[in-house]
């Protein structure tokens, strides 16, 4: 019982957004993180600023994401990939992009160029390539954003 009432005391806190004692991080893992205020929606954490997300905490963001009804928009998910591409964290944003597409959230043009860029920056040129066959096959105008990553790391060839 009395572990119970700690445990509950601990959650409490928890939602309070004050530190973790050691008892409790130590069964989960993980330390506090002013990021990870749970108090705070993902908009909320979206529109406060994302510089120098760390992988685990784009994660962590990222699930409440696609967990949430409705499903954020694609204009969420691009500030998500947009900053943790910033932090040049390519695979994260290529493997995070791959999740947004199963759940059935529809890329956007935006969204593609971040996609482009990635690839081309994980040196995998030709995957670029198939990505802008999808941006016309969507019916999208590439722009000079689309073809500027490729072009620069075709001359590197």
């Amino acid at each position: 019982m009395k572990g119970l009432v700690q445990t509950r005391r601990l959650l409490l806190l928890e939602r309070a957004g004050t530190p973790r004692t050691h008892v409790f991080s130590s069964c989960c893992g993980r330390d506090y993180s002013g990021f990870s205020d749970r108090n705070l929606s993902y908009r909320e954490r979206l529109r406060s600023g994302l510089a120098d997300i760390k992988a685990e905490d784009a994660v962590d963001l990222f699930q409440p994401m696609i967990r949430s009804r409705p499903l954020p928009t694609v204009i969420d998910l691009n500030r998500l990939f947009s900053a943790v591409a910033r932090t040049k964290q390519y695979d994260l944003v290529l493997a995070l992009s791959k999740q947004m597409e199963l759940i059935g959230i529809a890329y956007d043009l935006y969204s593609l160029n971040i996609v482009i860029n990635c690839f081309c920056r994980r040196g995998r040129v030709c995957f670029a390539y198939s990505v802008l066959g999808k941006i016309l096959k969507l019916g999208y105008e590439p722009s000079t954003i689309t073809f500027n990553p490729m072009k620069l790391h075709m001359d590197r060839f």
